[in-house]
This record gives structure tokens, sequence and C-alpha cells, in this order.
């Protein structure tokens, strides 16, 4: 392509685009949605994209997603919800196209790839550095909320810089690195892992750099033994423990929800556990008639205020969301609707990648469906637009050559 004399790479442009949004989530909603757009607009005009995304849904991924736009829209035909309730619970699901659209832009293309893990990791170390200066001098922070909390939310930040630890990780072990990336990316992960631990308080975040640690890890590690492979993770798994449970900041959060999970349900006190427990138990009791078809999209919320309708304290107050991925999906899209979106995942994890983009890519998966279990988070703005993201993009099929699987060799 060509503009005022001067050669540009459509393809490329789009792929910068897809970061653009992906790295803009952590600071401005609407930024993102702006790269966002402009990532469809382009992907649509642009003949080899439009092309390179109907191969996409010539896979079997590309069948799935499909299958599961069709139960989104489904509601519209059978939904308990008014249409215009269900159309803005389409709406919001619109996230999820960034699947196969990042699918499409970064297929056979591990060199945007690699940018893309350095754009977002350079992000997440500049944002981790401004996070313990304000955290340090409340003063100097732009933002009214906790102290220390620059990405988002607490949950957000406590994921995004999870993510960013194994990236970092992956750059320090490639050994074709220039030394300075390495040196910086080594660096950079006691940082994450500390503020983790020390600043955001989310639960989930604790949840995910352990899941993310010693799965990233074990696929990275792949051709290593697994006796091998089990004691290094072991290793990682006791030394992140052991931060996360000698740092006064994340030892109380785990404190407290150990208490709140073990005592019973106080009906007249409020606390994150307790809700969730009361939600789960509300929602498990709807199973029975909503499990086989579901309520249609946008129609969670109804079925449960019906559910509770005669119930007092916490466990009648209602909610849009059991804070429970699955359980919710399985409420308005019945048992044929949960298999679709499963089989969404299990497909993900089946892509054809060399490594790192594998490892980050599936682990990062792994990672955000163990936290679903206890939030929305593929539906969420945040969460939700970056996973489709990155595990479209890190995830995206490669041609594999013998040169190709030969880097996915790993000797320790």
């Amino acid at each position: 392509m060509r503009f005022l004399n001067k050669s540009f790479d459509p393809i490329g442009i789009t792929q910068y685009l897809v970061i653009g949004g992906l790295v803009s989530i952590a600071i401005s909603p609407p930024l993102a949605n702006l790269f966002i757009a402009l990532s469809f607009i382009a992907t649509l005009s642009i003949r080899a994209l439009r092309n390179q995304l109907l191969d996409f849904f010539k896979t079997k991924l590309g069948y799935a997603c499909i299958a599961f736009i069709l139960v989104l829209f489904s509601g519209l035909i059978y939904g308990i919800e008014a249409n215009n309730v269900i159309a803005s619970s389409i709406w919001g699901w619109r996230k999820f196209l960034m699947l196969p659209i990042a699918a499409a832009v970064f297929m056979n293309a591990p060199h945007a790839k690699q940018i893309l893990i350095n754009g977002f990791w350079f992000v997440c170390l500049v944002l981790v550095v401004y996070s313990f200066i304000t955290f340090i001098t409340p003063a100097l922070s732009s933002k009214q909320e906790v102290a220390g909390v620059v990405i988002r939310n607490h949950a957000t930040q406590g994921l995004f810089l999870s993510v960013a630890t194994i990236m970092a990780t992956a750059n320090l072990l490639n050994a074709s690195f220039s030394s300075w990336l390495r040196i910086t990316s080594g660096l950079s992960i006691p940082l994450f892992i500390a503020n983790i631990a020390l600043v955001s308080t989310a639960r989930s975040g604790y949840v995910a750099i352990i899941v993310l640690a010693i799965t990233f890890l074990f696929i990275y590690l792949e051709k290593v033994s697994i006796t091998k492979r089990t004691l290094i993770s072991s290793v990682i798994l006791l030394l992140i423990s052991g931060i996360l449970f000698n740092t006064q900041t994340s030892r109380d959060r785990i404190a407290l929800a150990q208490h709140e999970f073990v005592s019973e349900i106080d009906q007249t006190k409020e606390t994150s556990i307790g809700y969730r427990l009361t939600f789960w138990k509300n929602t498990v009791e709807m199973l029975p008639k909503y499990a086989l078809l579901g309520t249609g999209t946008g129609g969670f919320e109804k079925a449960y205020a019906s559910q509770v309708a005669r119930k007092s304290g916490t466990a009648g107050v209602i909610t849009g969301d059991p804070h429970n991925q699955y359980l919710k999906i399985l409420i308005e899209h019945g048992i044929f609707g949960l298999v679709v979106f499963l089989s969404i995942l299990v497909l993900l994890l089946k892509q054809r990648v060399t490594n790192p983009y594998r490892s980050i890519g599936i682990a990062t998966l792994i990672a955000i469906s163990t936290t679903s279990l206890f939030n929305s988070h593929f539906s969420t703005f945040n969460e939700g637009q970056f996973i489709w993201i990155l595990s479209g993009a890190l995830l995206a099929t490669e041609k594999l050559t013998k040169k190709s699987k030969a880097l996915n060799v790993h000797k320790l």
C-alpha cells in the first residue's frame, strides 16, 4: 500500500492497532475501544486479512466461534427478557469478536506476537513503577481510590502484572535476545510480584500468578523431563506462596478469605466470599429449570430475582452475575451453550503455535479460566477484552517448519 509516495504495510499497521487495543485496556477504555474499532475496520477492509479471517472461520475453532455467536443471538427467539435487554447483553459480548479478529491479524506472524509481548510487558513495567510511586506517595496519584492501584482496578492490576511476569520470564530465558532486554526483563519480575503481594489486594491476582507461573514453565519446558519440571514447579510454588504469606497485605487478604469461607454465611453481614457462596447456592437451585435450554441471553438477573423473591438477607439480594462464568453461561444458554463455550477454550489450547507464544497464551487462558470460577472474567470489559485479544493473537495458527519446531526444544 502506498500513500503520499510512501509504502505502508497494512497488515503490520493492523497488528499495531490490535496491540494498541490490548495495552490501552490497562489505562483507558475509550482509547482501547478506538483501537479495537479501527482494527475491526482494517481487518474487514484489507483483502489479505479478510481472507485470513475466512480461513480462521473454516477451522474447528472458527466453527465453534460461529456456534457461540448463534447461541448469543438465539436469545432473541426464546429469551425471557425484553428484546432491548437481550440486545444490550449481546452487545456486551462484542469483545468476543476480538478472538477471530486477533487470530486472523496475527496468523503466521510470530514476529508480531513478540512485539505484542514486549509492548504489553513494557507498558506494565512503566505502570508498576508509577504504582509504587503513588503507593508510597498517594498525593501524586490522579485517582482517589486505593493507593498504588493504577491499572483500572485492583483485580485487573493483579491479573495484568501476573501475565507481565511470565512475559518477562520468557524474555529472560530467550538467549537470542539482547543483554539489556534480558536484564531489564529479569529485574522487572520481582517488581511485578512485589506489587501483586503488597499493593494489589485482589485475591484473584494471587491465584493467577501461581497458576500462570506453574503452567507457563510446564509448557515452556515441555522437552524437559517431567521430574525436573515437577521439581521446578514445586520450587516456584513455594517461592511465590512464601512471598504471599509473608507480605502483610496479601497475608491479611488470604486470611480474610479463609475466615469468610469456613465461617457460616452471616445473613446480615456483607462479605465477598459470603456473597459468592450465596449466589452459587441460589444459582445451583435454578439448574433443574434452566440447565437444558437456559433463559436466553441477558436473562440471568430476571430468573435469579424470581428464584430469591421470598428469601431475606444476603440470600435475597438480586444479582445479574453469580460470580462464576460457567454457571452464568449454563443458566442463560443451557448445556449446549456451555459445551460450545468450553469447546472454544479447549480448541484454543490445541492450537499449533511455537513457544513462547504457546506457553504464554495457554498459561494465561488457564489462569483466566481458573479465576472465572469465582468471577465472570470472560465477559467483563477489562479481563474479557484482554483474554480474547491475547489468546486470539498469541494462539493464532502458524505454519510450523522443522526450524520453528526446533525452537520449541528447551534443555535444562
